[in-house]
C-alpha cells in the first residue's frame, strides 16, 4: 500500500471509530444545540488528534510520495462521491428541519451528513486505488 492509501484508510478508520463513540454518548441526550456545541468540538478535536497521531507514525516508517495521475484520479472521483452523499444529507436535513424536529436532532444529522461524506471520500478513494483508477 502506498503512503496515501495508508492515510485514506487511516482517516476513515479514525473517523468511523471517533464519531462512533460520539454517537453512543450522544444518542437520547435532549437538550438545546447550543449545550451540545462543546461536545461536537471536543470530538472533531479527538478526531484530529487521532488523525495527526496516525499521520505521523505512518510518516515515521514511509515517507510521502509525490502525487500522480492516478492519486489525482482517486481523489477527484473520491471527492465526486463525497459530494453526492454530502447533497443528499442536506436536503435530508432541511426536510428534518421543516418537518420541525429539535434543532439538537437537525444539529447532529448535519454533522452524521457530513462525517458520512467524508468516510464515503477516503473509502472511494481506496476503492479507486485497488480498481487501479
Amino acid at each position: 500500500m502506498s503512503f496515501r492509501e495508508k492515510s485514506a484508510l487511516a482517516t476513515a478508520l479514525a473517523l468511523a471509530l471517533v464519531y462512533s463513540f460520539y454517537a453512543w454518548r450522544a444518542w437520547g441526550v435532549g437538550g438545546p444545540p447550543a449545550a451540545a456545541m462543546p461536545g461536537m468540538v471536543g470530538v472533531a478535536l479527538a478526531q484530529a488528534i487521532v488523525v495527526a497521531v496516525a499521520h505521523i507514525a505512518l510518516a515515521i516508517h514511509r515517507r510521502p510520495e509525490r502525487p500522480d495521475e492516478r492519486d489525482q484520479a482517486a481523489a477527484l472521483r473520491g471527492q465526486r462521491n463525497a459530494y453526492y452523499v454530502l447533497l443528499t444529507g442536506a436536503i435530508g436535513v432541511l426536510w428534518l428541519a421543516l418537518r420541525g424536529l429539535p434543532g439538537l436532532t437537525v444539529a447532529h444529522a448535519m454533522l452524521a451528513s457530513v462525517v458520512l461524506a467524508e468516510i464515503v471520500r477516503h473509502a472511494s478513494q481506496l476503492v479507486f486505488y485497488r480498481w487501479g483508477y
